[in-house]
Formats: C-alpha cells, sequence, structure tokens
C-alpha cells in the first residue's frame, strides 16, 4: 500500500516507520528535518519502556507537499497549526480512491479537513502514544499506547476496519476501533485539556501535574469541565475512566506534551483545536467552565 505521511514529526515518524517496517510504500512529508534525514538517510525509534531503538533506513522523504504521489492512504499528522494550509497539502497525494486518516489532537478537525478532501472516506485517528523529538534523528517514546479509530460518517465503517487491519499488522500497535468519533476526539481531551495547557503555564511535567498540588486539584477541575461539555455532546466518560487516566499519568516520570514543546521552541501553540474549540462547544450547550476560561486566558497571554 503507498502510503504518504503529512507532518512528519514524532507521531507520523512512529506509524510511518513501522508501516514501512510492514514493506508498505511509505512517504514522508518533512520540514525543519527533511535535510538532515536526507542527508543521513535515517532516522530512530526509540521505544524506551521496551529498551529497543528501531532504525528506519532509506526513508522517501519530502520538503514540497506538491511532490508527494497520489496515494492509497493519507496520514495527517501535522499539528493543527497548520490546518489553514491543508488544501495546498493535500494538493497532489489525494486521488479520489484515497482514505484519509485524521490523527491529530482537539476537535472540529474532521470538519474543517473534510472541506476539501472531495467524496474520500474520513477516519478518525487519536492516539494515546506518547512521542517526541529528542534530536531531529530520534524520536523518544517513552510508552506506547492504544490507536483509537473511528469513521467520520457511518458509510465510513468498512474503511476504518481497513484501517485498523493495516495498523494491526504491527504487533506493536495496539488498535481500537470505536463508532463514535466524538467518543475519541472527547477522551483525549480530556488529558490533553489539563495537561498540555497546564504544562504550559506552570512548566511542569505531567507526572507532577497529576501528583502534586496544586496541579492536580487545577487539573481535576478542567477534567470536571470537559466531562460536562463532553456530556453536552452525548458524550459519557466515566469516573473509573477518569482514575485510570490519572493513574497512568502519575507512572510517566519526565514527560511533556506536545504543546509545551512546542511553547518553549517559540512555535505556536495548538490552543484553537485543543481550547477555543471546547469552549465555543460549551458555549453553545450552555455548559459553565470558568477554570478552562481562566485556563484560556492565561494561555492567550502566553501564546
Amino acid at each position: 500500500m503507498r502510503i504518504s505521511i503529512i507532518g512528519a514529526g514524532a507521531l507520523g515518524k512512529t506509524y510511518g516507520g513501522l508501516l514501512s517496517l510492514l514493506n508498505h510504500d511509505v512517504h514522508y512529508l518533512m520540514r525543519s528535518e527533511y535535510v538532515q534525514t536526507k542527508t543521513t538517510g535515517y532516522f530512530n525509534l526509540h521505544f524506551i519502556e521496551q529498551q529497543k531503538i528501531i532504525k528506519i533506513e532509506n526513508p522517501q522523504v519530502y520538503q514540497s507537499a506538491t511532490d508527494l504521489p497520489p496515494s492509497d492512504l493519507v496520514i495527517i499528522s501535522l499539528k493543527t497549526t497548520e490546518n489553514k494550509n491543508i488544501a495546498a497539502l493535500l494538493t497532489s497525494c489525494l486521488s479520489t480512491q484515497s482514505i484519509i486518516v485524521i490523527l491529530q489532537n482537539g476537535i472540529g478537525n474532521e470538519e474543517w479537513i473534510s472541506k476539501f478532501t472531495g467524496n474520500c472516506p474520513i477516519i478518525t485517528g487519536v492516539s494515546t502514544t506518547g512521542a517526541y523529538r529528542e534530536e531531529s534523528s530520534t524520536v523518544m517514546i517513552p510508552f506506547l499506547g492504544e490507536l483509537r479509530l473511528a469513521p467520520f460518517a457511518k458509510q465510513y465503517k468498512s474503511d476504518c476496519e481497513k484501517v485498523a487491519e493495516l495498523f494491526q499488522q504491527s504487533t506493536m500497535i495496539p488498535v481500537r476501533i470505536y463508532d463514535n468519533y466524538k467518543e475519541i476526539r472527547w477522551l483525549k481531551l480530556l488529558w490533553n485539556v489539563p495537561f498540555a495547557s497546564l504544562s504550559v503555564i506552570y512548566s511542569k511535567d505531567t507526572q507532577t501535574i497529576a501528583s502534586n498540588q496544586p496541579y492536580a486539584t487545577i487539573a481535576n477541575s478542567l477534567i470536571d469541565e470537559v466531562r460536562d461539555i463532553a456530556k453536552s455532546e452525548g458524550v459519557e466518560i466515566s469516573k473509573e475512566y477518569v482514575a485510570k487516566m490519572l493513574e497512568m499519568t502519575k507512572k510517566v516520570k519526565n514527560y511533556f506534551p506536545s504543546m509545551y514543546q512546542d511553547y518553549v521552541q517559540g512555535k505556536p501553540i495548538e490552543k484553537e483545536y485543543i481550547i477555543d474549540n471546547v469552549l465555543a462547544i460549551a458555549r453553545s450547550h450552555d455548559v459553565r467552565t470558568p477554570m478552562l476560561n481562566l485556563i484560556a486566558s492565561h494561555l492567550e497571554r502566553n501564546d
């Protein structure tokens, strides 16, 4: 299968690299790391828990989206801050037969991107894997979580199953299919909203935020508000799920979310899709969000 990765950052390299090991024809759109990857001819995936380093040799990398070939599968894993350019980025790799997987944080992604994809099936993808770039040649993966997939529309269910089977070919990628794409978006936002935003505001890792005061109290208030907003959208998130999520977060040491990584590097942060769109949904359902309003104002000053 020919696969194009739009946004070959940490997650794009991780999934693209694992799929390339299965002899799929993977093409990566890179920007800042293009020159070095092209020069060295490889990148590494460092799975910390498994104590394993996988070298992805001779990746097919491109600096311009117009050089990408028409593909059977297009994985959009670029930061949502670049979604304004999505039409141009899909010009060459998208064909009438393409299946699109939107592997991004936040909410409102599918509604926006679908404006530029014609009749191509769209699959929502949410990763619970932690990954970041230590240097341009190495992706550090502290924990390998499940990949959650759901069809954006009911008629895409068989396409979603096909994509799930593709990822399941790699024994390293646990995959779970959901019926409701909004469910997997809200489950991830339950983590992203508190831990991404508070890591930027307080410059603290996620373990500290989940375990220590006053951060833990603030995080729990944000979680409660996100649960209320999700419920207004028809998505019920149990207290048991919240407890399990917090326990897992407390176990991972020295992890900083991608929003923090972008912030310290002086890049735009994904505030629109992770915070602003969530607040807009809350307002549309008259859900009170005093803590999220406060967090949003802090991020506005930091942005």
